[in-house]
């Protein structure tokens, strides 16, 4: 198994290595993407179980559709748009009514992920700099990654 806390792989060295069909770049993917995907899905669906649900058959959706080898640009705004858009579409297939959520409504992330939409248009459309956009940006995911932790520490908990 990799450490991954001791190992940070850029995301072009996690692209190589899924073009070379190296196993242990999904585990990368997994461990630097996981906590994100589940917060983009459980703001979706404000439920634990389904979140994971959807969170599952995305990552795999994601791998077997080889959607990372097919793109022109960066992994991490490839795999929002790609959660976001797949999740959307599963919950619809299902007749399941989206919730209005109002950190949703207003997250950067959620609008780079459902919108065709650059961040330096959003910058503009937010009258914000590009750094003030990418480092909200940054705490938003690290809240997402957070929310996730927490979630997974309460399922464990109730496990125990």
């Amino acid at each position: 198994m990799i450490d991954f806390q001791s190992k940070v792989i850029s995301d072009q060295n996690i692209r190589a290595m899924l073009i070379e069909n190296i196993r242990e770049a999904w585990e990368f993917v997994y461990e630097k993407y996981a906590a994100t995907m589940y917060g983009i899905i459980y703001n979706l669906t404000e439920n634990g179980t389904l979140a994971e649900e959807i969170f599952i058959e995305t990552f795999v959706q994601l791998k077997e559709k080889e959607i990372l080898l097919n793109i022109n640009c960066e992994i991490r705004p490839c795999i929002l748009r790609y959660t976001n858009t797949f999740a959307r579409q599963l919950l619809k297939d299902r007749g399941i009514v989206l919730i209005e959520n109002h950190i949703e409504k207003k997250s950067f992330i959620n609008i780079l992920s459902s919108q065709n939409i650059t961040l330096h248009e959003l910058a503009v459309k937010v009258n914000l700099t590009d750094l003030e956009v990418k480092k909200k940006i940054r705490v938003e995911y690290i809240e997402l990654s957070d929310r996730n932790k927490q979630h997974q520490k309460s399922i464990q908990y109730m496990k125990d």
